[in-house]
């Protein structure tokens, strides 16, 4: 789904408080993060 995500560490902290605007395109995966373990949360804000 196209919109705002916010990248966790994998045990749950964010590492800033910038958003990234992700657009829904072919792929079904989001981008890896520079962080083992670490995931994207959709933002609701």
């Amino acid at each position: 789904m196209s919109c705002n995500y916010k990248a966790y560490d994998k045990n749950g902290n964010s590492h800033d408080e910038e958003k990234t605007y992700l657009k829904r395109a072919r792929r079904t995966t989001l981008p890896p993060l520079q962080h083992e373990g670490g995931y994207w949360v959709m933002d609701h804000d």
